[in-house]
């Protein structure tokens, strides 16, 4: 809300030009949400403190660090690949996409930068169980994300995901904030474990130059 965009106007006419969004909001209501959503608004803070202004910059960094970021989607449900593919483009991450556990191997060879999958569990040729199992004989956990999504109403479904390797589950449906919030808490796990490895390599070679 500006003094000459009190309406928001200042959205559309950035999001013209395909510049990402994050908006900072003197209140939250549903009506304000579902506005955000529907103008792929990258985030959207309130406030409500003086903190709230750490967030928002933290948010920026975050975009940035997006756009050097591969997720791969996988279902075989071309209907569902787009929706995720579309969420997950929102917040400027690249997306590559496999209709099932045989294609997703694949496209791992051919896209050794993917660090995160999100993979559907019912699919023919490979469902997602045998297709994590298959993940988790090159990557460990703390190299390669697997987050598991399943309409099923089963609740052992995400026992299931968690003990054949993966980081996460979502049941669907979910809503575009749960998808990015998952997909950012193990993508942050990931560098925080990178950042570590890089200290401890920094650390040895300084003990070696020492001795």
């Amino acid at each position: 809300v500006l003094p000459d965009t009190p309406h928001g106007e200042i959205i559309d006419l950035i999001a013209a030009h395909s510049i990402p969004i994050v908006v900072f909001a003197g209140s939250f209501t549903e009506d304000l949400r579902e506005t955000m959503l529907e103008k792929n608004v990258f985030d959207y803070f309130i406030k409500s403190h003086p903190g709230t202004l750490d967030s928002v910059v933290v948010s920026v960094q975050r975009i940035l660090r997006n756009t050097e970021v591969q997720i791969m989607v996988v279902d075989d449900s071309r209907f569902s690949r787009s929706m995720i593919r579309t969420m997950l483009q929102t917040y400027r991450f690249n997306v590559v996409e496999a209709e099932d556990g045989i294609e997703a191997l694949d496209m791992l060879k051919k896209h050794p930068d993917i660090q995160l999958v999100v993979t559907d569990y019912a699919m023919p040729r490979m469902d997602g169980f045998e297709l994590i199992s298959h993940i988790r004989r090159d990557y460990d956990r703390y190299t390669l994300a697997v987050i598991g999504i399943s309409a099923q109403i089963n609740p052992i479904d995400s026992v299931k995901f968690l003990k054949n390797g993966a980081n996460d589950f979502l049941p669907k449906p979910f809503l575009k904030e749960e998808l990015y919030n998952r997909v950012l808490m193990n993508l942050e796990t990931l560098e925080q474990m990178r950042r570590e490895k890089e200290r401890t390599q920094k650390l040895k070679e300084l003990n070696d130059i020492k001795n």
